[in-house]
């Protein structure tokens, strides 16, 4: 029953005090058989299973790694180890770094898609801070093989509890499918690579893919030998896969790409050198990891080599990109290469290649932007390519400064935008850590400077040595050719020998002494070095305390500019109140006003009716009484007269009352108006002062 048990493996890379016994406890109930790998302190109180040291693994790829990190180097280590001893659960407990590669080919749909992943993290206590980028560039692994897992579980009963669950379960975890393949447009930019165009032509014609177009555009190529292979090529490839486009101009690398990415049909892009080589599986394996994780790009790991003259080959390193770290791409391009799979509508909204021409790290750039703007980049670690070094390739033919300085106007142009709240997060965090960075690179510029200066001296002085060597060698075989016939002669000659070899070993001693001095010097330099390492380090701690007051005094600054925001909201609060209480009573005056001049408008209309009515009435008496009333006739016209007085004299008031009521209504219109004003002047100042620090910095206060 035993020999049928499932195989699962625990990666230790932490415990907590006393962990080790209750990660026993876990183990031993479980219906599993146990591999251990971990640190090899245990290995003597392990009881179950074998302990495999992580130090002692293999390197997956050699002989040197791009970024020179340890946790990609233990990565790797633990990627292999599982691959040669497959297993049915991977429990992980510590840190998940070191599954960042096993994990990135699990998510891409390559090794490990049928194991079941387990997380429990441990908090290991650190003697010092992480360095910069190191640090950073952990902290996205952790983050990044956390999403991986199938579940996290921070404690050990509850691990159990799931280990026991996946034991009973009894169908495998299946493997996602790959949707269906779409037409996927192969962009190669070509300018007097004539040397190696077949050979990558060559490569893409024999992609495992199906469904592909390769689009080869010309920059304006002017070697002759280059163009004669160009018109070959021509003829020798089928024109329904491939398709030839060339200009007269040459208008540079960048410019090149997006003609060819404008020319292609498909909706997913890879682009590719036409001095590089690919595998057969590229196109295939970077198809699998954008169907699989819903990526906007898709990049891979890559091996560099070197050609000479007579086209051999030899490894210089591996290209190791870790994604879309930010934090790490403000120093150096950590996302990956050119060479990858691009959805067209992404690589098109964040504005294609624009690296002018002279320039290189276009690929920097435009991963740059892309994931500024959201885009999701994913790694394939397999070495899908093979990137070729040689003395025309555009890394050694650009202003690479020049080139770097774009990348950094990227992570520049944000600081003026309000991002998504995690890349708001990066840039608080960009900021407090830039002197650090500043001084990491000054430093490592430093230390490279002195390495390559003691390099060359020491290389001289190999050269020096060689050919004193040489000079030695000739000279003990231009004697011998030309030894005299005479025993006298010839003991003479090797006298002469013997002192002149006597003085080249004094010579050769004082080299000797003189490099072993070098050496010490070196070993003096290094110590000094040291001692600035360690300076730099109390430096970046005196910058983080720096740092939390500066964090504090701000936190304090922003809880004061929230009571004064309350106090101010309370203060405009009552003064509304107390404006809608003047308006309420303005309008209560204005209704009496309105009521008032009603009434004596009322008044007007009927004294008016009843002088009417007497005028009528007189003019009645006047036509049946002409002959005898005369004089109250004459005395009804003064009546009449009179009243005729009397009404002028009320429209002459009624005139008045209006022009007052015209000048009541300007008066209360321009007073609600000054409220207004000052309401609206209120208003703009409390949102100037919630605005951030550094945006009220930035924008003058409201006039």
């Amino acid at each position: 029953m035993k020999r049928n048990r499932p195989i699962a493996v625990c990666l230790l890379t932490a415990l907590p005090p006393g962990g080790w016994g209750a990660l026993r406890g876990v183990v031993e109930g479980l219906p599993y058989a146990w591999r251990f790998v971990g640190p090899e302190d245990l290995a003597g109180t392990a009881k179950v299973g074998d302990w495999v040291n992580v130090e002692d693994l293999p390197p997956l790829l050699e002989p040197v790694v791009h970024f020179n990190q340890p946790f990609l180097e233990n990565a790797r280590r633990i990627h292999r180890w599982l691959m040669e001893n497959p297993s049915t659960v991977c429990w992980v407990v510590g840190s998940a770094v070191p599954a960042f590669v096993a994990l990135q080919s699990r998510a891409s749909g390559g090794a490990h898609t049928g194991m079941r992943w387990l997380f429990t993290p441990v908090e290991a206590p650190r003697e010092k801070p992480d360095p910069f980028p190191e640090g950073a560039m952990e902290c996205f692994a952790a983050r990044t093989t956390e999403e991986i897992f199938d579940a996290v579980v921070p404690d050990f009963a509850g691990a159990g509890e799931r280990l026991g669950d996946w034991a009973k379960a009894t169908v495998a975890p299946v493997p996602p499918t790959v949707p269906e393949r779409p037409l996927i447009s192969v962009c190669v930019a070509h300018f007097n690579y004539g040397a190696f165009l077949r050979e990558q032509l060559d490569s893409l014609a024999a992609q495992t893919y199906p469904n592909t177009e390769v689009v080869v555009v010309d920059d304006g190529s002017a070697d002759p030998a280059s163009l004669e292979v160009w018109e070959s090529l021509q003829d020798a490839y089928d024109g329904a896969v491939f398709r030839f486009i060339r200009r007269e101009e040459n208008k540079g690398l960048s410019v090149t790409r997006n003609e060819a990415i404008a020319a292609a049909k498909g909706d997913w892009i890879v682009i590719c050198d036409a001095d590089n080589r690919s595998e057969p599986n590229m196109v295939q394996r970077l198809w699998e990891t954008a169907a699989l994780t819903g990526a906007d790009a898709v990049t891979c790991y890559n091996r560099h080599f070197e050609v000479d003259e007579a086209c051999s080959e030899e490894t210089r390193e591996f290209f190791t990109p870790l994604g879309d770290c930010l934090a790490v791409g403000w120093l150096f391009n950590a996302f990956g290469d050119a060479n990858a799979l691009y959805r067209k509508d992404a690589l098109r909204a964040a504005g294609g290649f624009r690296s002018p021409k002279g320039t290189t790290a276009e690929d920097w750039d435009l991963f740059a932007r892309m994931i500024w703007r959201g885009a999701t980049l994913r790694v394939v670690p397999e070495v899908l390519f093979n990137y070729r070094v040689h003395g025309a390739s555009v890394m050694r033919t650009t202003a690479w400064e020049r080139s770097v300085e774009r990348v950094r106007a990227v992570y520049r142009e944000q600081a003026a935008e309000i991002q998504p709240p995690r890349l708001r997060e990066f840039w608080s965090f960009v900021m407090g850590e830039l002197p650090g960075m500043h001084r990491w690179r000054e430093e490592a510029a430093r230390n490279w400077a002195e390495t390559q200066r003691l390099r060359d001296g020491i290389e001289q002085a190999r050269a020096t040595h060689e050919r004193a060597t040489d000079r030695l060698r000739e000279d003990l075989e231009e004697a011998r050719s030309a030894a005299p016939v005479s025993w006298q002669a010839h003991k003479a000659s090797v006298s002469a020998m013997s002192g002149e070899i006597e003085f080249l070993r004094d010579f050769f001693r004082e080299q000797l002494a003189a490099r072993d001095e070098r050496l010490a010097a070196l070993d003096e330099r290094i110590a000094a070095l040291d001692g600035q390492n360690a300076q730099i380090w109390r430096s970046r701690e005196e910058m983080d305390s720096y740092y939390k007051a500066q964090i504090a005094a701000r936190d304090e600054q922003n809880a004061q500019i929230w009571r004064s925001r309350e106090e101010m909201d309370t203060y405009y609060k009552a003064q509304i109140a107390a404006r809608d209480e003047q308006n309420a009573q303005i309008w209560r005056s204005r209704e009496e006003m309105d009521s008032y001049y009603k009434a004596q408008i009322a008044a007007r209309d009927e004294e008016v009716r009843r002088i009417r009515l007497a005028y009528e009435e007189a003019e009645a008496r006047h036509r049946e009484e002409t002959g005898e009333r005369g004089r109250e006739l004459e005395a009804a016209y003064g009546t009449v007269a009179e009243l005729n007085e009397r009404l002028r004299e009320f429209d002459e008031k009624l005139s008045l009352l209006w022009e007052s009521r015209q000048s009541m209504d300007a008066y209360y219109q321009s007073v609600l108006q000054d409220r207004e004003t000052a309401f609206v002047r209120a208003r703009a100042e409390l949102e100037w002062r919630r605005l951030p620090l550094w945006r009220r910095w930035r924008t003058p206060p409201p006039a």
